[in-house]
């Protein structure tokens, strides 16, 4: 995926600005966000899909009441009751200081963090984080099959809603939570911190799965490519390979992927010039990327690559919930951020850019300028919006069985006799 450094370069080219002394990039960047969430509202071309393991992971959760408004005001990150003066985790306890008698209503467990609710009987069900850039939501598959959203209302006629465990059918969205459960809540076991088990996700570029055993790395040289050691690790030309945390020293290649060249069996360079990195002291290990978001894609003589904005992303089918929704372009942070859209769409958010520089309350305001980057943007609305429909068509096309052509008969005129 390429990032946005080239547009700000192009930006002030057309604006004939390169020092920034009428637009500074904080404006530009700002339109530029303003711009992308115009431009998805009025066309919602962007798409993608991703897959989830089964147990949610949280970042973080709350212990006391006065964290919540620190961690997005989430329920999802609430792993206690609200209290004054005292912390519970369930509700039998807040009859208990109250001089109640304790209810009996209420069954199973409080946990921590939401992939406990894997290993007990909870009494509330898991919550999954939707992903940061979430949109609205096209489809929904758990392990292959596709669930229907429901409203919790819907369910309710099921008493043991919370804790009933079996085949998911069906998920809850959590509205204004940025969150889902599913019905009935998966009893899939969770895969622990050490890799045993079918999936070990890890943030990175790219996101990937791992494969469970990571090899020790024992040397990294700065050169270009930089070398690397790591006994018998069996990786081959041209596989995506991850650097963990523990990486002593050379600090640049930690939590990061690279693609691997083997030079033998106890070694392989990874494709970058490592001269300007930390010498490397000791500790890390490198394990194998068994997915990526990168690849090409062929249809007919044309091969599009992720560059072009097309991702390819493999996810497992079993433990995986599998999401396609129509992307929300997140806030861009700075210039060095990831483009979240298509190349050969970046020109229209340019023009849009463009127009609403040129129409700001600055010294550089020209309005005839203004007018004609908006026209521009105009017409390349209209142009992404062909393409939306066009793909939506092709994408129907494709699942359509063909239809056998029938035999036309010549039309008797309206005189002669009609069979019956």
């Amino acid at each position: 995926m390429s990032t946005l450094s080239g547009e700000i370069t192009r930006l002030r080219r057309y604006l004939r600005d390169p020092d920034g002394n009428v637009w500074s990039d904080d404006l530009l960047l700002d339109l530029w966000a303003e711009v992308s969430h115009d431009l998805q509202q009025r066309t919602r071309v962007l798409e993608t899909a991703t897959g989830i393991n089964i147990a949610p992971s949280w970042p973080a959760s709350i212990l006391f009441e006065w964290e919540w408004a620190y961690m997005g005001k989430s329920r999802a990150h609430r792993a206690l009751r609200p209290q004054q003066g005292y912390t519970v985790s369930a509700v039998w306890e807040t009859q208990q200081y109250a001089g109640l008698t304790p209810s009996s209503s209420e069954t199973g467990t409080m946990y921590t963090h939401p992939w406990e609710a894997f290993e007990i009987s909870p009494a509330e069900p898991p919550y999954w984080p939707l992903p940061h850039d979430f949109g609205t939501m096209r489809a929904a598959y758990h392990d292959r099959e596709p669930i229907v959203p429901v409203r919790r209302e819907e369910i309710r006629t099921d008493s043991t809603w919370k804790t009933h465990a079996g085949e998911p059918w069906a998920y809850i969205p959590e509205e204004g939570e940025r969150s889902f459960t599913l019905y009935p809540r998966p009893s899939a076991k969770w895969v622990d911190d050490a890799g045993e088990g079918p999936i070990q996700y890890v943030d990175g570029d790219p996101d990937g799965v791992l494969a469970s055993t990571a090899k020790n790395v024992t040397a990294i040289t700065n050169a270009n490519p930089g070398v690397v050691t790591a006994a018998t690790h069996g990786f081959s030309t041209g596989d995506i390979v991850y650097f963990d945390a523990n990486i002593g020293g050379m600090t640049d290649v930690q939590e990061n992927s690279y693609t691997a060249t083997r030079v033998g069996d106890d070694s392989f360079s990874i494709g970058v010039d490592t001269t300007t990195y930390g010498t490397y002291t000791s500790g890390g290990t490198v394990s194998l990327v068994e997915s990526h978001d990168s690849g090409t894609i062929t249809y007919g003589d044309t091969t599009f690559t992720s560059s072009e904005g097309v991702g390819l992303s493999w996810v497992p089918e079993d433990d995986t919930i599998f999401l396609y929704y129509r992307q929300r372009p997140p806030e861009p942070q700075g210039w060095g951020d990831d483009a979240v859209w298509p190349s050969f769409l970046l020109k229209y958010v340019r023009y849009g850019v463009l127009a609403r520089a040129y129409r700001a309350n600055t010294d550089g305001r020209i309005p005839s300028l203004a007018s004609f980057w908006g026209e521009r943007y105009q017409i390349g609305v209209k142009a992404v919006e062909r393409y939306a429909l066009n793909r939506i068509s092709a994408v129907r096309r494709g699942l359509r069985m063909p239809r056998r052509p029938q035999k036309r008969l010549p039309k008797l005129p309206s005189t002669y006799p009609q069979r019956v």
